[in-house]
């Protein structure tokens, strides 16, 4: 499992060098003898062993014992006396480089690390002591209600030649780690197969190494790994973990649903009385049979939707042990992956419609995020706008803040950093960054456009901000370090690395990757600036200008993929000029950005699940 292995890679650290007395210690620690036998010794070395895992109660949780294997390429003392542990973690068949700085103690002439608080990007938080005496390793750890116990041998032969493989590339398309985070750089890139949330890890939008299609031909059947249908209507990303897709969707009792796709500013709500199912579908992501199916909710929802809209709009959540689903007014619902309920949430009613007209309902599109063994939930709102921190295990509420917030549709963005972890919102009156542990507020944006719907991404050490609608359509790049309140202001921009007042997206979450930043605005008009500059380079229209484009950009590292609200997807090479690579095509209209994982993009579309991917094996 990959927070036993983050777990015990980073809180492992080095044998005793084998047959080195133990020398006279200073309060500084170990000799430099005694250090530079420790390097030595871990680099290149392979870390062999096992966890547990124990709840809060410290009960045991795993009867058996979990296998587990790090490779350390090199470890070296740096200037600061901080140790630098550079490492592959091997999970999901593939290796997975990390690099994160650690403070090694000293017993005579046992070495030990002492962690408090240390953030794993996109794991949590945890705690560890860990020692280790000639060849073996033992030691606790604990973060986020859990716990367990590793232990291990240090084995050199079989070491070396996963090192120099990795050295030399092997697998590297599949290894890129979404660990940027850590220190504040680098795409974030998707670690495995896994795409727990809506835009996957981080909201990135970007999945792993492995590519995906192109071109493919529904009719035809070329590339289409499976397509089946899906009752009732939904534009919520479907999410994966392991070989489990996981799906909501709204289905009205009395028949089908208004959808109304297009360029348009009709803010009515649909007038619709009808009771309605709100259910939860699992399907094997390689095949697409379904394998369970749960109603969540039945009877007439609190708030009406647009008729661009749907009842099932929040994107669910999955972790190794839970999936979430969002239904707004109707409530939150955890269950476990085999369909068994695990508790329920209601927040009351939840209404996100326009703000100036509050009879114009639109329903609910905030998604849950699961982070650390904690829900993270942003409800912006008519009435008490919030953002609550739960535990995911039980739905208790760990901290809870109100924001002085219109409605809006955006998702919070978890980041785990080098300095400080936060959560991060998008807001008209108030966008910016809370603390993780606390829900103290870190920093703010003045306000922008008064609709926010896009998700903060974080790259490269900026998190870039987008939203649109009213007197304002900002994007602004912003320092992950930064603190108080920000603007345009010449007196304010201490934290902006660049912006621009009038270029943001309305509905589409950005992309950003390799070095430049891609943002769709709603009419199709696709533009690339530098990312770290703010340069522009091309601001081009995609398709004939009579498509509305909602669902939001996703990738592969090699191919861009945008879609129209009818169906066609732009398939775009990255790059500071746009080039077309194709255009195809999911059959009918799509309102959801697809999952990424294997190779495969997986798509909800009006009425159907697909999975577009080369033929398996090929």
């Amino acid at each position: 499992m990959m927070l036993f292995a983050c777990a015990a890679l980073v809180f492992s650290p080095s044998p005793n060098p084998y047959g080195q007395e133990a020398a006279p210690q200073t309060p500084a620690g170990a000799d430099a003898k005694l250090e530079a036998a420790f390097a030595e010794l871990l680099t290149g070395a392979t870390l062999q062993g096992y966890t547990t895992l124990t709840g809060e109660d410290g009960s045991l949780k795993n009867k058996e014992l979990t296998g587990d294997s790090y490779t350390l390429k090199r470890v070296t003392k740096q200037d600061d006396g901080q140790w630098k542990f550079e490492a592959v973690i091997h999970y999901g068949g593939k290796p997975i480089p990390i690099a994160i700085p650690l403070p090694v103690e000293w017993a005579g002439d046992t070495p030990m690390i002492a962690v408090d608080n240390l953030a794993v990007p996109f794991m949590g938080t945890y705690d560890a002591r860990v020692v280790f005496h000639g060849d073996q390793y033992v030691g606790v750890w604990s973060g986020d209600g859990y716990g367990g116990h590793i232990f291990g041998q240090v084995v050199r032969e079989a070491a070396q030649e996963g090192s120099d493989a990795v050295e030399a590339g092997e697998g590297s398309a599949e290894a890129m780690a979404a660990v940027a985070g850590a220190a504040g750089g680098g795409s974030a890139r998707a670690v495995d197969a896994n795409w727990p949330s809506f835009r996957g890890p981080g909201a990135s939008g970007v999945g792993s190494g492995a590519a995906t299609p192109a071109e493919w031909d529904l009719e035809s059947g070329k590339n289409v790994r499976w397509r089946r249908p899906v009752e009732g209507l939904a534009h919520s990303s479907p999410v994966i973990w392991g070989d489990k897709l996981f799906v909501t969707t709204a289905i009205r009792i009395d028949g089908d649903q208004e959808l109304r796709v297009g360029l348009y500013g009709d803010i009515a709500p649909v007038d619709d009385e009808s009771e309605f199912r709100f259910e939860v579908h699992c399907y094997d992501k390689n095949s697409g049979e379904p394998l369970w199916k749960r109603v969540a909710w039945t009877g007439k929802p609190a708030v009406a939707r647009h008729p661009k809209g749907s009842h099932a709009a929040s994107t669910p959540a999955v972790d190794e042990e839970r999936v979430l689903a969002f239904f707004g007014s109707e409530g939150l619902f955890a269950y476990d992956h085999d369909g068994n309920p695990l508790w329920d949430k209601s927040f009351g009613v939840l209404d996100s419609g326009f703000f100036l007209q509050k009879t114009a309902q639109w329903g609910f599109a905030s998604s849950p995020v699961l982070h650390g063994g904690r829900a993270i939930v942003q409800c912006d709102v008519q009435d008490q706008s919030f953002l609550t921190v739960l535990d995911a295990a039980t739905g208790k509420e760990i901290w809870r803040k109100d924001r002085e917030e219109t409605p809006g549709w955006s998702s919070p963005t978890v980041h785990m950093g080098e300095d400080r972890n936060q959560i991060i919102v998008n807001g008209w009156k108030h966008m910016g960054g809370y603390d993780w542990a606390t829900g103290e507020e870190l920093w703010r944006v003045v306000p922008g456009g008064d609709l926010p719907v896009p998700t903060p991404v974080v790259a490269d050490g900026l998190v870039y901000l987008t939203n649109a609608h009213g007197m304002a359509a900002p994007i602004l790049a912003i320092d992950l370090k930064a603190s108080g309140t920000i603007s345009f202001a010449e007196d304010k921009r201490e934290f902006l690395a660049w912006g621009q007042p009038n270029r943001g997206n309305y509905m589409q979450t950005p992309l950003v990757m390799d070095g430049l930043a891609y943002f769709c605005r709603d009419n199709g008009v696709l533009t690339c600036f530098d990312a770290r500059t703010g340069d522009k380079h091309y601001s081009e229209r995609l398709g004939e200008g009579k498509s509305g484009f909602t669902a939001s950009c996703v990738s592969d590292g090699r191919h861009l993929y945008f879609h129209s609200e009818e169906g066609e997807v732009h398939v775009v090479q990255p790059g500071p000029e746009l080039k077309i690579v194709s255009v195809q095509s999911v059959g009918e209209e799509n309102m959801a950005s697809p999952a990424v994982s294997d190779g495969v993009l997986y798509y909800r579309t009006r009425g159907h699940l697909a999975a577009i991917g080369s033929p398996a094996g090929e």
